[in-house]
């Protein structure tokens, strides 16, 4: 008598979160934190390229926005792909797309190529995270994910902490140019290391959700049902508007900030951070445990939203006036709220079918990349508005209250993302199939 789907799902249950997935786990992290340290990296050299190119505050924020803007829209062709292909397939050519675009932002001669080389950056990473968390899916159960995000956000972090003062230190020792060039080689090790060491997806996974094979028509069906489907854009905006601390704070304007407001160096900017990307490091595994022992995704979330905004306020608002000790202590807070954004990972896995996993992961880090590009742009034209020409040259004598000007934005956006909670319902549940192969609908918690 053949099995039924459940019992399937039961009868490879043993499978799951071993050893051997936390090895394939990791491996595929790595990719993560190489990702992180190609997007933030930019935020210790901005006055470099600034200076080396003669670009106002509103170009090189467009430049360097380029990454995400490729970055966004890639997720969801990276979610398809990874749904037909897994990670073996991807995730190594992924990384030498990023060598590639390391290799040229190195030897960039003008503005154009610079642009170019973040596009191929941006390309290439979009695999990385929704990489990790796909495999995750594979490797883990069901009932792990938040928690797997969560760790998984946190081990990027590592990422973005390497990009910020030991980034400045090596770019004091070597300049700008070489520094990129050892990300590449770097890159080059992590592609031949991700090559050799993740397996192609198990049999038993592909015979449970992958026993027919999927046209590019179907793909793109599934695509249609994630993207009407409201929840999935609802928890994608939201996800997007917490993010921004990390997207556009810590990953760009953040050193300029600090720097302007507070007349330290551009070393001790980098130090606040990377204690906000320690605050990440540490809230990503607690969030998702959190979750997952709670049985809530909505409420670690509202949590996390609320209190980020009301940190944000406080060193907008107050600063300067604050002393550095102070703003780094609060950029612990921000690091350590955010990162309850990672459980917005699980929620969009848990909306749809396992067999749309990808997909619903790709268009949540769309979503969320988006945002990030639009703001991380809109923040130079800001500044450029009320800095006005002297920017570009004179960067030291721009008043710590136009810098307050544009980084008003960060906490207004949070507002925004709070509220969108409000609208969103409640995801988590152990997800098992039913007779038909659907997933059961979420588990409503108010």
């Amino acid at each position: 008598m053949p099995q039924t789907l459940v019992e399937k799902h039961q009868s490879i249950a043993h499978h799951r979160g071993g050893a051997r997935a936390w090895f394939f786990w990791c491996v595929a992290s790595l990719f993560y934190v190489y990702e992180f340290f190609l997007r933030d990296a930019g935020s210790m050299i901005e006055s470099d390229l600034q200076k080396t190119f003669g670009a106002s505050a509103q170009e090189i924020g467009g430049v360097m926005s380029v990454y995400l803007w490729f970055y966004a829209p890639m997720q969801i062709i990276a979610g398809i792909l990874l749904d037909k292909f897994g990670t073996r397939k991807t995730l190594p050519w992924a990384a030498l797309l990023c060598v590639l675009g390391a290799v040229l932002f190195a030897l960039s001669q003008n503005l154009w190529m610079l642009a170019i080389s973040r596009a191929m950056l941006g390309l290439g990473s979009a695999f990385a995270f929704i990489g990790a968390i796909y495999l995750a899916s594979v490797w883990f159960p069901p009932s792990r994910l938040a928690l797997l995000a969560g760790l998984t956000i946190a081990l990027g972090v590592i990422g973005g902490m390497i990009a910020q003062s030991p980034m400045a230190w090596l770019n004091d020792a070597v300049g700008w140019r070489s520094t990129v060039l050892i990300t590449a080689v770097s890159g080059l090790l992590l592609s031949g290391l991700m090559f050799w060491t993740i397996p192609p997806r198990p049999r038993w996974f592909v015979e449970l959700f992958c026993e027919e094979e999927k046209s590019i028509a179907e793909f793109f069906k599934g695509l249609g049902q994630v993207m009407s489907n409201s929840q999935s854009l609802l928890v994608g905006i939201m996800a997007g508007m917490v993010w921004l601390p990390v997207s556009v704070f810590a990953a760009l304007w953040g050193v300029r900030y600090l720097t302007g407001t507070l007349e330290i160096s551009v070393a001790e900017a980098g130090i606040g951070v990377i204690i906000m990307y320690f605050g990440l490091l540490l809230g990503g595994p607690f969030w998702g445990f959190l979750s997952d022992r709670l049985h809530r995704r909505k409420l670690p979330i509202m949590v996390g939203i609320g209190l980020s905004c009301v940190v944000m306020l406080v060193i907008v608002l107050f600063n300067p006036g604050l002393t550095i000790y102070g703003v780094y202590s609060l950029l612990f807070v921000v690091g350590f709220m955010t990162s309850s954004q990672g459980v917005t990972f699980a929620m969009a896995a848990e909306i749809h079918s396992p067999k749309l996993g990808g997909i619903a992961i790709g268009v949540n880090n769309f979503l969320i990349m988006i945002i990030g590009a639009a703001l991380m742009w809109g923040l130079g034209i800001l500044l450029d508005y009320k800095a006005g020409p002297q920017l570009a040259e004179h960067a030291e004598k721009i008043p710590p209250q136009d810098f307050k000007f544009m980084m008003m934005a960060i906490p207004i956006c949070l507002v925004i993302g709070f509220v969108l909670t409000f609208f969103m319902r409640d995801t988590h549940r152990l997800r098992l199939p039913d007779e038909d192969g659907d997933s059961k609908p979420p588990i409503s918690h108010g």
